[in-house]
């Protein structure tokens, strides 16, 4: 089926408001006027034709001055923009034609001119009749045409020696398509006419104090001088404006005083850089003025430092660096950056400012083999300034680096800062200070379950969660995931009562909840080897992962040591410290003689007791809120498991 396109033809209207503005200044002997001779406003209706549809118009002035030295007309907008301004946001843009280099408009633009004819007509490019286009131009663009000029960069066209009454006609050309959105379209075109000087003045070069700024919000306040012969006593210079770079210097005003012509204006906000700078003395000497040193944005009034985070990363892997600088800018991109740490570069990745211009970035870093300390240098390529960092290298000696409970050993828990009693903050990452608890979540290789980790006062590295080992089929352990020397087959985990559990086979008793974990008898505990009858002495195995191993009842790494590091004894009355961070003991609940569950917390040790049927616990008594360091039990009963890494490596 073939679709048939529909061309919808839209009418816009357009309007120029045009204002006058004149000046006499104290060093003009008279005065000067502007009558437009027309009283209704300019406007222009949008072609509804797909080629577009050209309309001129005419605006018809008289400049009336008794001064005898004449006056100057200057043309402007009355802002810094130069497009016409719908109300829903919509635009008709000015040409981007200049009066040096008048051309025929582009469609959907609009611009001035005045006949090169004209009396003391200054612009020379412009054709020298404009008024046969008013009738007709067929519908195409026609005639040469500029820009009306921005506020700060008024044009001078018009300027005369002699006192009088002089006419000036000024069109305007809109080339309008059916592109145009429907809407009413006004600007205001600014007529400046300023009597000229009663004789003429020498200005020296300007010089400009500040002349280095980090102040990229806009608003400081510069002053610029220079010499004028011969001299007079102002409080008016006529109209000066000032531009650094492309960017309007505002609320421009001079004043003569003890032979030095001053001009002082709010420099606006811009990037890092050094500036050309120009004064337009309007009227005064109708010339321009540069400034031979310029005015320099910095990047940074205070240090060369940067910022680096991670401040360490670990040997052989590859990852992002941040880096906050103290530069404040603007439009600076990643090609404008190059940073490099050591000999190697790192790759910028993304730059981004907050609300207060300051740069921040990130770039991606390769892996470093050897440890040690490396410089980072943040090189802005644009301002050649260079600023210096530095980032270390380490081994992989932390637990806040791990991933797997199984890569955990003694070395690293060693390595690892042994926060004091008092602290309670956890951090995940490196830290060197004792006021902070290193706290990881690693996840058990056996089956993907993740346990929180910390290195508490007691030197050793705990499980602050229970150990939730085992499911609905047997679980083969060995020595590669495993606290064992021998395999180990853990059986399928019940889920109601304990009855008919012995102390010679192994049971495991699923809680149903993360938080409590499994309840294990204690030959499942120790992965085989604690049966009943056959061991008087402390086990060296269990179902820890590897790396990980039970709890003694007394010793380097014991529940007994773990609490006297923190000032509590057997029966401390320290229950609800321990069910908060870092520990985060429950009242997992345990089974007494194969038979009834309880309400308090139960953990096995590896300790086995004097009766070899038995072996130690520690109980959380949940009425009295009380540590029970050295209770015994049935090794056929259930109760929950906390593993262990020492803190220190031992030689066997």
């Amino acid at each position: 089926m073939r679709t048939q396109s529909t061309r919808v033809c839209m009418l816009a209207l357009g309007t120029i408001i045009t204002n006058s503005f004149v000046h006499t200044p104290s060093y003009a002997i008279g005065s000067v006027s502007i009558v437009h001779r027309n009283e209704h406003p300019l406007s222009i209706t949008a072609s509804t034709s797909p080629e577009g549809s050209m309309t001129v118009m005419e605006d018809n002035l008289s400049v009336i001055t008794d001064n005898e030295t004449g006056y100057s007309l200057y043309i402007s907008t009355n802002s810094q923009t130069n497009y016409l301004a719908s109300g829903n946001g919509d635009a008709i843009y000015s040409t981007s034609s200049t009066t040096d280099s008048p051309t025929v408009l582009d469609r959907d633009s609009w611009g001035f001119a005045i006949p090169s004819t004209t009396d003391h007509a200054v612009i020379s490019g412009f054709e020298a009749d404009y008024e046969h286009l008013i009738a007709s131009t067929d519908g195409k663009p026609s005639g040469l045409w500029a820009a009306v000029p921005v506020k700060s960069d008024m044009t001078l066209v018009q300027k005369t020696e002699t006192n009088g009454a002089f006419d000036l006609d000024v069109y305007y050309g809109f080339n309008i398509s059916y592109k145009t959105s429907p809407g009413s379209y006004t600007g205001t075109v600014l007529y400046t006419a300023i009597a000229n000087a009663a004789e003429t003045y020498e200005i020296g070069e300007f010089s400009i104090i500040p002349g280095t700024t980090d102040n990229l919000a806009g608003g400081t306040e510069i002053q610029l001088a220079a010499p004028i012969m011969p001299d007079f006593d102002s409080p008016d210079i006529g109209i000066v404006n000032v531009k650094i770079g492309e960017q309007s210097c505002d609320e421009a005003t001079g004043y003569v005083q003890d032979g030095m012509l001053y001009v002082e204006c709010l420099a606006p906000a811009l990037p890092a850089g050094t500036y050309d700078v120009k004064v337009s003395l309007i009227g005064l000497d109708g010339s321009d003025h540069s400034i031979e040193q310029g005015y320099t944005v910095s990047l940074d009034s205070d240090s060369h430092d940067i910022s680096v985070q991670p401040l360490e990363v670990i040997v052989d892997t590859a990852g992002i660096i941040d880096i906050s600088t103290s530069i404040r800018t603007a439009g600076l991109s990643s090609d404008d950056i190059e940073i490099s740490i050591g000999d190697s570069p790192c790759v910028v990745e993304e730059t981004s400012y907050d609300d207060q211009n300051q740069l921040s970035i990130s770039c991606s870093y390769t892996e470093y083999s050897e440890p040690g300390t490396y410089p980072v240098q943040l090189t802005v390529l644009p301002y050649q300034e260079v600023f210096t960092g530095e980032l270390t290298v380490r081994n992989r000696t932390n637990l806040t680096d791990l991933t797997y409970m199984q890569e955990m050993t003694s070395e690293i828990c060693s390595n690892t800062t042994t926060p004091s009693p008092n602290a309670t903050e956890l951090i995940d990452s490196f830290y060197d200070g004792t006021d902070k608890i290193p706290t990881k979540t690693l996840t058990d290789q056996r089956d993907g379950k993740a346990y929180t980790v910390s290195k508490l006062s007691d030197g050793n590295c705990w499980m602050t969660q229970n150990l939730y080992l085992g499911g609905e089929e047997e679980l083969i352990l060995t020595d590669t995931d495993t606290d064992v020397e021998d395999e180990f087959t853990l059986p399928p985990a019940q889920t109601s009562g304990s009855q008919g559990w012995k102390n010679d086979t192994p049971h495991v008793y699923d809680t149903g909840s993360s938080t409590t974990g499994g309840l294990y008898n204690w030959i499942a505990a120790t992965g085989g080897v604690g049966t009943y009858g056959e061991i008087s002495e402390e086990t060296d195995q269990s179902i820890c992962p590897r790396g990980w191993t039970l709890p003694s009842l007394t010793g380097g790494t014991s529940f007994t040591g773990l609490f006297a590091a923190y000032g509590w004894a057997d029966r401390a009355q320290v229950v609800d410290q321990l069910t908060i961070d870092p520990f985060n003991f429950v009242f997992s609940g345990g089974y007494y003689y194969g038979y009834g569950g309880t309400s308090n917390g139960e953990y096995w040790t590896s300790s086995p007791a004097k009766n070899e049927n038995d072996a130690y616990y520690i109980k959380l008594e949940s009425l009295s809120r009380r540590v029970f360091l050295t209770n015994t039990k049935p090794r056929s009963g259930g109760a929950a498991i906390r593993c262990v890494t020492a803190g220190q490596i031992i030689n066997d």
